[in-house]
Parts: C-alpha cells; structure tokens; sequence
C-alpha cells in the first residue's frame, strides 16, 4: 500500500462507515453530489430528493461494513466517503424510491449498466468476489489533500481483508481516474457521455468526456 498525504495527519481520521455516522455521511453525500458530480448534476434531481437516496445507500453500507468515511478531528465532521458494496448487492434490500426519482435516474442506470455488462458477465462473479467503489467523495474545501486516495486504499485493503478478488468503479471524471490509475486500476470500458443512448432526451449530452469503467485485481498488500 502507497502512503497517502494524510494517512497519519493528526487533522483527519479515517473509519468504517457504521449505522452511527449515516445521518453526516448522507449529509455530505448529498452535498458533493448534487452540486459537483457531472452526472448527478445533469440528472436535475433535487437536493432532497438525492438525500433520501443517499440516507439509504450510506444505512446499506454502513450494514454490510465495506464502506469508510474521513472525518475531521477538529469538528467531527464527515468530510469524505468511500461507500463500497459487493458487486452482487441485492437491489431488493433498499426502500422503494418515490417513481418520480426512478424516473430522473434511468439514464445514469442505462449509461452504467452499459458501461459494465460486458466485463461482468465474462467475469462470472458470484458474492464476495468483487467489491463495487460506488461512490466516492471529498468535501470541496479539502481537496488535493490525498483524501481521496486514503479513502479508497482503506476500503480495497478491508475488502483484501474479507478474501475479495477485484475491485470495480465507475469514474465520471479524469480527476477520480487519475486516483484510482495510482492505485493500480485499469480502464476496461468507457462511454462518451454524448454517445449515450436511452429512450428520451440524453441529459448528459451536453457534459465533456467519459464515463470510465475502472477494474483492479486485488492481491495482499495492495
């Protein structure tokens, strides 16, 4: 494992998500992703409308224990999260979604369902053979600090910890490809946000680049 910038700064602390940390996690979830993700910002969806989604992601992998989250010590504030799930998480667990949301959603599903079919179903995975990094974030005011990367290197070595094979990611900017290239991975497929096609309007036609699916093979030590 690489040392990341802050792995043993005094500032911040770096844990696994668990049901205690839900509520900030989902807080600042909400708050990176509806104001600065691509896609998400793309999708028009509501601040409240993303942060019932993200209350119920963050109660998911807060259960399932793949998750972590960077806190800063000074305030104990959740500034960061890796929430991870296993690639063959039953989407029957979550809570109904209000079908105005599901609705905005189809096209971020479509684009990702595209992006991984191929590779998934070559690769026969089956529970407990590969971790899915499905959303990562880093408050703006702590950017360029190696949140990011601590976040993601501590969530693959407790995935390797739990006898997982691989490790996957959608990568909606070069900035978080760039992260996860350092970390070993490798693009396996990608998707030109303007070459997407679903039923209606393309709402990421107007975004610049890709959509990257990223894969890593994980070993001990990674």
């Amino acid at each position: 494992m690489s040392k990341s910038t802050l792995d043993t700064n005094e500032l911040i602390e770096y844990k696994l998500l668990t049901f205690a940390d839900t509520e900030q996690t989902a807080a600042c979830f909400s708050k990176i992703f509806i104001f600065e993700e691509p896609m998400t910002k793309s999708l028009g969806l509501s601040h409240q409308q993303f942060h019932s989604l993200a209350e119920d992601y963050c109660q998911l992998a807060a259960e399932d224990g793949l998750s972590y989250i960077s806190i800063e010590k000074a305030t104990g504030n959740v500034i960061g999260f890796a929430i991870c799930v296993d690639l063959k998480f039953d989407p029957a667990r979550a809570k109904a979604v209000d079908p105005v949301i599901m609705q905005q959603v189809i096209p971020s599903s479509v684009l990702l369902q595209e992006l991984g079919n191929r590779f998934i179903q070559k690769m026969d995975f089956i529970a407990g053979d590969c971790l899915h990094m499905f959303y990562t974030g880093v408050d703006s005011q702590f950017k360029a600090l190696g949140i990011a990367t601590c976040l993601a290197e501590k969530a693959l070595a407790n995935a390797v910890s739990k006898g997982y094979k691989y490790a996957l990611a959608e990568c909606t900017s070069l900035k978080s490809k760039k992260v996860l290239e350092k970390l070993g991975f490798r693009e396996e497929n990608r998707i030109v946000y303007g070459d997407l096609n679903c039923d209606g309007p393309n709402p990421f036609e107007n975004l610049e680049g890709y959509c990257a699916l990223m894969v890593k093979e994980l070993t001990k030590g990674c």
